[in-house]
């Protein structure tokens, strides 16, 4: 709990400095992100705000950790766990690993909503396409379907449901369940 708090307390600070990424963002950038796929805005935010983020996010943490005194044992847990075969090893360094942890959850909520916003775009066409159906006017309709055909492209591709099928079956066979 006192890691999402320490977690929580830093993000406050990533505002003004994802505000300052999109400022300086050329036009080379912004195409880049038209051009690019579902995700490419928070792979340029990522890319123009991760170690600014870092030092950002640091004393901030760790207030966090120390006002709670989370990093007691941290460091001599972590130091056994990375000694047993085949684990994924952990930073021993409690102050480093949350703040790298917070910047990845940050940037994964980030590409969610991105992904949310041009969804809502496409629902919105297609809706709206609907309606003018309705209205008799096909003018209108096509249009709005054409782009709701762009936005698309920038979603990630959804599977089929037999593709969803065949994943569920492996899933099941590999887990044995």
């Amino acid at each position: 709990l006192s890691i999402n708090r320490a977690a929580e307390d830093a993000s406050g600070s990533a505002l003004p400095i994802f505000t300052s990424a999109i400022k300086k963002m050329s036009i080379k950038d912004a195409i880049g992100i038209v051009k690019g796929d579902s995700t490419a805005g928070t792979d340029y935010l990522q890319k123009k705000s991760a170690s600014d983020l870092e030092t950002a996010f640091s004393p901030t943490i760790k207030s966090s950790l120390k006002k709670v005194n989370a990093t007691k044992y941290w460091k001599n847990v972590i130091t056994a766990y990375n000694k047993i075969p085949l684990v994924k090893k952990m930073n021993p360094n409690l102050e480093i690993y949350v703040t790298q942890r917070t910047i990845q959850w940050l940037f994964y909520i980030v590409e969610e909503e991105e992904i949310k916003i041009l969804q809502k775009l496409v629902k919105q066409r297609k809706d709206s396409a609907i309606l003018y159906r309705e209205q008799n006017r096909e003018d209108l309709a096509e249009p709005e379907e054409k782009q709701a055909e762009v936005i698309a492209q920038f979603l990630p591709e959804q599977l089929s449901e037999a593709e969803l099928e065949a994943k569920v079956e492996e899933i099941i066979s590999q887990t044995g369940a």
